[in-house]
C-alpha cells in the first residue's frame, strides 16, 4: 500500500469454527507503529473461509503485508441486536417542520441544471426532484439536525496530520471569516475559546 492508499483485502480465517457461522467478528491486532489503519468489523464469511475488509496506509512510506501474516483474531459469537429509538427523533432523515417549510420555499425548478437532458427526461427527473424537495437545502441554516449519526472528533489520534497549516491569502480572509461565522450561527460548528487554540484565520 502506498501512503494514504486504501484497499479492500481478502482475509482467510484459520478458525475452523467459522465454517459453521455466517457472520464473524474480526478484531485486528496490528501494532499502530505499522502505520496501518484497520478497524474491528462484523463480516460475512464465505464458503472458502474468507472475508473482505478495508485497510489503509496512514503513514508516509509504502507498507507491505506478507501473505499468511496473522493480523487479527476471529470470533464467531456475534450477536446483533436491533436498536429501536423509542424517543421521538429530532429528524429521522428529515428536518423539523419549520426547516422543511423553508426548504420548500427556497427551492425552485431553475435550481436544477438539467439542460443536458432531452425534454422528456428533463420533465420526468424534474418532477421527481421537486416531489422530494424537502430533502434539499440551499443554505446552511436549513440543513437541520439528524440524530441518526453522531459525529465525533478525536484529538488524540496516534498519527497526527503530517502537513503544516498554511495561511489563508489576505484577499480570502474576509470571505473565510464570514463563512465560519455563518457556520457558527447555524450551530454546525462551535467557536473554540480555549487559551491554547490557534487562530482559524491568519
Amino acid at each position: 500500500l502506498q501512503p494514504n492508499e486504501t484497499a479492500y483485502v481478502n482475509l482467510r480465517s484459520t478458525n475452523p469454527n467459522t465454517l459453521n457461522s455466517n457472520t464473524v467478528l474480526f478484531q485486528p491486532k496490528i501494532n499502530q507503529n505499522h502505520n496501518i489503519e484497520l478497524h474491528s468489523s462484523v463480516n460475512e464469511i464465505r464458503a472458502d473461509n474468507t472475508f473482505t475488509t478495508l485497510i489503509r496506509n496512514i503513514g508516509s512510506q509504502n507498507v507491505h503485508i506478507n501473505k499468511g501474516a496473522n493480523i487479527g483474531t476471529i470470533s464467531t459469537e456475534v450477536t446483533i441486536e436491533e436498536q429501536i429509538n423509542e424517543q421521538p427523533s429530532v429528524n429521522a432523515i428529515q428536518a423539523i417542520a419549520d426547516i422543511i417549510e423553508k426548504r420548500c420555499q427556497d427551492l425552485k425548478e431553475a435550481d436544477f441544471h438539467l439542460g443536458h437532458l432531452n425534454s422528456k427526461d428533463k420533465s420526468l427527473l424534474l418532477s421527481t426532484l421537486m416531489k422530494f424537495k424537502p430533502a434539499f437545502s440551499k443554505n446552511i441554516k436549513t440543513l437541520g439536525h439528524c440524530d441518526l449519526v453522531t459525529p465525533t472528533i478525536s484529538t488524540i489520534h496516534p498519527h497526527p496530520i503530517s502537513s503544516t497549516p498554511y495561511p489563508i491569502p489576505q484577499s480570502l480572509q474576509t470571505h473565510a471569516q464570514n463563512y465560519l461565522e455563518e457556520l457558527i450561527a447555524a450551530d454546525i460548528i462551535e467557536e473554540n475559546t480555549a487559551e491554547w487554540a490557534s487562530h482559524g484565520i491568519s
